[in-house]
């Protein structure tokens, strides 16, 4: 007997992703970031009871799910946010006038920074806000639009002009040609303070090369936070990059300078894979990871047991591929025939499915950078793991 789905068009919507360069894109990105509504799971009877036509859009819906899946945190990113979170605070509710503390968050491509940044931002839009109706004048913006957050992406060609273009820009405030830097650094000090932003956050701050112009950047950067705007910017190895000791000086220079001052540096790093609790940790993401595959074959232990040694492996540990990894082998596995093993993932379809490198990602990468060069050819093979961490210890029960 076939059963009658209740379809709905929510699981066949394409996610857009929002253009959050500009506040209306930002805006729509804070709320709608939980509107996708994924199909749930069906049994395999359930799903060998549909007509051919209902199992072809189910199988739709379910690749769709498989490349949307939810976002987990890891312990790097947890740690993050709670070394964060504080200051935004902090800053928020000070009553001193000018400068505010920053942040940098510095990490490598496809560790997640910018999509744990946006969570972030978009919470803390939301606070605000809930905490300006709780108490109407706490944060009275000066005309009628509001701005908690501001999200900026570093211009490739870095400078006092082309930054504050770039942030005016996403205010939606109108250029005129005929405007001096001192002109727009007014402009955009007044529009900051006039709508009431809390937090400007700057991607791929590490664009900053040791050229005159850029130095110039970063000295304007500080100079913004008079406003009373909390900074936040994100990059690829910021230290290295010079941006905090306003360029590449001797040491003893480079421990007097301004940036360095201001601003805390934030790091990420892979997922580690060498004591029991790094182990705990990768498992238990990886049990999270299958349980939420839309594939009506899985079984728990598919990737956290089967697999957890040969994920780490080949990803080294980079959350942003292993996401994208175990995403497509999952959407290309929906509406397998059980005679070919089901809508079950093994070390196969991952070996048939070439690894997503960190630029594919279009995540934390700045194109002008080249990418790290690949550790695959140094890389000692890991011991294989002691399947005795996948368990807590007595005295943690309930830990992952």
């Amino acid at each position: 007997m076939t059963i009658a789905p209740t379809f709905s068009n929510a699981w066949f919507i394409q996610l857009k992703k929002a253009d959050i360069s500009n506040l209306d894109g930002w805006q729509e990105f804070v709320t709608d970031r939980h509107a996708y509504e994924p199909p749930p799971l069906y049994t395999p009877d359930e799903y060998d009871a549909l007509t051919p036509a209902d199992r072809g859009r189910y199988d739709l819906a379910r690749r769709i799910a498989n490349i949307n899946l939810p976002k987990h945190e890891t312990p790097m990113t947890q740690q993050v946010r709670s070394d964060l979170e504080p200051t935004l605070h902090a800053n928020l509710f000070s009553s001193d006038p000018g400068v505010r503390a920053g942040v940098f968050i510095s990490a490598d491509g496809g560790l997640g920074k910018s999509t744990l940044m946006r969570e972030i931002a978009a919470d803390f839009d939301n606070e605000v806000r809930a905490l300006q109706q709780l108490a109407p004048g706490l944060f009275p913006p000066r005309n009628d639009r509001w701005v908690p957050v501001a999200w900026v992406t570093v211009p490739p060609k870095l400078s006092i002009r082309s930054l504050a273009i770039a942030i005016l820009d996403y205010y939606g405030a109108p250029l005129r040609k005929s405007d001096t830097d001192a002109a727009l650094t007014k402009r955009v000090e007044d529009t900051i303070r006039d709508c009431g932003t809390k937090l400007l956050v700057l991607d791929d701050i590490t664009r900053y090369k040791d050229y005159e112009a850029d130095r110039f950047a970063s000295d304007w950067i500080r100079n913004l936070m008079e406003t009373s705007v909390t900074i936040v910017a994100m990059g690829v190895d910021v230290r290295g990059s010079g941006i905090l000791y306003d360029g590449k000086t001797n040491r003893e220079q480079q421990l007097r300078t301004q940036t360095a001052r201001r601003f805390t540096v934030l790091t990420m790093e892979p997922f580690p894979y060498d004591s029991p609790s790094d182990i705990r940790a990768w498992v238990a993401h990886l049990r999270a990871l299958e349980e939420d595959l839309f594939l009506i074959h899985k079984a728990p232990g598919m990737l956290s047991d089967d697999l957890a040694d040969y994920l780490h492996e080949q990803t080294e540990g980079v959350i942003g591929v292993l996401t994208k990894w175990v995403s497509i082998a999952a959407m290309k596995a929906v509406g397998r025939p059980e005679k070919r093993g089901g809508e079950y993932l093994t070390q196969a379809d991952f070996d048939d499915t070439p690894i997503p490198s960190v630029l594919s990602l279009k995540e934390d990468v700045d194109p002008l950078t080249p990418p790290p060069p690949s550790k695959s050819g140094t890389r000692k093979r890991k011991k294989g793991r002691n399947t005795m961490y996948d368990q807590p210890p007595r005295t943690e029960a309930g830990a992952a």
